[in-house]
């Protein structure tokens, strides 16, 4: 078996895939740009050698992504990468993201998320526009500690004390927001929803604190 090509990036390099790419399908045209041309665009000392590299290195990840998802297509999810999926889900983590670490396709990824029973986030709600929970996800009275999802901040929080009980909006939660925000806030009960699915895998609130997103 041949041996993989490491390439190690210095500061200031433009080794992202995209750049590769681009500069790899400009080496490829009909009127190729110089090698010269080349290094510059990925910012890297003028080096032939290094440059063929790069760009092989780029066809190796490419072939072996490929293969990747070939061999996880209509595959069976197991513990692992279910429990991966979720909780990275839960964190933050885009479909798209999930998709390229777990060599699964976007459908494929939507698909299991659904299944979990975990909501999948729209592009328009959030913060400002928090999306309407089916009435089988949401529920008046949570326990202190519970782990449940947001649908203001998309995303899995830590249920706290009950701050109070409006008049029009009913229990009022104290929460801890996970993921990106990392941060504590109030929300009405039919703003959060149930996540069965923790329990089922085993995800602890010391799952989502250990290994907090770096933004």
């Amino acid at each position: 078996m041949a041996r993989r090509i490491n390439i190690k990036v210095k500061k200031g390099e433009m080794l992202d895939d995209t750049n590769v790419k681009k500069v790899k399908a400009l080496l490829e045209q009909d009127k190729p740009i110089t090698k010269k041309a080349a290094c510059q665009m990925l910012n890297i000392a003028y080096n032939v050698k290094r440059l063929a590299s790069i760009i092989t290195a780029y066809e190796e990840k490419i072939e072996t992504r490929k293969r990747l998802f070939a061999s996880n297509r209509g595959k069976a999810w197991g513990d692992i990468d279910t429990r991966q999926l979720v909780m990275s889900y839960l964190k933050g983590s885009s479909i798209s993201d999930l998709s390229a670490s777990l060599f699964r396709s976007v459908g494929a990824i939507k698909k299991k998320l659904v299944i979990c029973g975990v909501p999948l986030r729209k592009a328009e709600a959030g913060y400002f526009n928090p999306e309407l929970l089916p009435d089988d996800c949401a529920k008046e009275y949570y326990d202190e500690g519970e782990l449940v999802w947001s649908s203001r901040y998309c995303c899995v929080v830590e249920v706290g004390k009950l701050f109070q009980t409006h008049e029009h909006h009913g229990n009022v939660y104290g929460i801890w927001v996970y993921g990106k925000h990392n941060q504590s806030g109030y929300q009405p009960w039919y703003e959060l929803g149930e996540l069965p699915i923790l329990k089922q895998i085993g995800l602890k609130a010391d799952d989502f604190k250990l290994d907090l997103y770096d933004f």
